[in-house]
C-alpha cells in the first residue's frame, strides 16, 4: 500500500491546513522547536481504509516520528481486513507505523498527536474531510480515465457505440468495462 502527501494533490489547501506545532518550551522529552504533521493518504482508489499516516518532521525536515491514525471503531477494521487479531490494533486508533523508522522522541510524538486529536475535534474532523477529498479526487481521476474518447471526433464514446479499439464489439462490452 502506497501513501502520498495530501499537499501533492491539494497544495493550496495543505498550505493552509497542515498542522504545525511550535513548542516554545519542551513537551515531555520533545525539544523546543517547530514540528509539522504531514498527512499522507492511500493512493489506491478502491481502498476504503479510513486512516491517515502522519509524518512528523522538524524544522530541518528530519523525520521525528511516523504515525498511523484510523478513526473508525475497531469493529470497522475487523470487517475491513476480514479477520480479528492483534494486527487490527495497528490500524485502528493512533499508533506508531511499524514500517517506517522512528526518531528518538517517537513515543512522545505519539502522545502529543493523541492529545491534539483529543483537545481539537476540528483537527480530527479536518483529517476525515481531507480523506474524503482525496478519495473523491481519486474516483474522479479513475472515472475520467475510463471514459474512452474517439480519436476521430474527440467526443466521448457511449456505451452502445462501437469500441474505438476496432474490436467490433460495443464499448460497454470491451474497453468501457469497469
Amino acid at each position: 500500500m502506497e501513501f502520498q502527501e495530501f499537499g501533492a494533490t491539494f497544495p493550496d489547501l495543505a498550505a493552509k491546513e497542515t498542522r504545525t506545532a511550535v513548542l516554545q518550551q519542551g513537551w515531555r522529552s520533545i525539544p523546543i522547536g517547530s514540528y509539522t504533521f504531514l498527512e499522507m493518504y492511500c493512493t489506491d482508489p478502491s481502498c476504503d481504509c479510513r486512516r491517515v499516516m502522519i509524518n512528523v518532521i522538524n524544522q530541518t525536515a528530519k523525520q521525528e516520528a511516523f504515525l498511523s491514525y484510523g478513526w473508525e471503531h475497531r469493529d470497522f477494521y475487523v470487517k475491513w481486513v476480514g479477520f480479528d487479531d492483534e494486527s487490527v490494533d495497528q490500524i485502528s486508533g493512533v499508533n506508531l507505523y511499524p514500517m517506517q523508522p522512528q526518531g528518538p522522541y517517537h513515543q512522545d510524538f505519539l502522545a502529543f498527536f493523541q492529545q491534539m486529536l483529543h483537545e481539537d475535534a476540528g483537527y480530527a474532523q479536518r483529517i476525515k474531510q481531507h480523506y474524503q477529498q482525496i478519495k473523491s479526487h481519486q474516483f474522479q481521476t479513475t472515472t475520467e480515465a475510463k471514459a474512452p474518447i474517439s480519436i476521430k471526433t474527440g467526443k466521448k464514446i457511449g456505451r452502445n457505440d462501437p469500441c474505438p479499439c476496432n474490436s467490433g464489439k460495443k464499448a460497454k462490452k470491451c474497453c468501457l468495462i469497469k
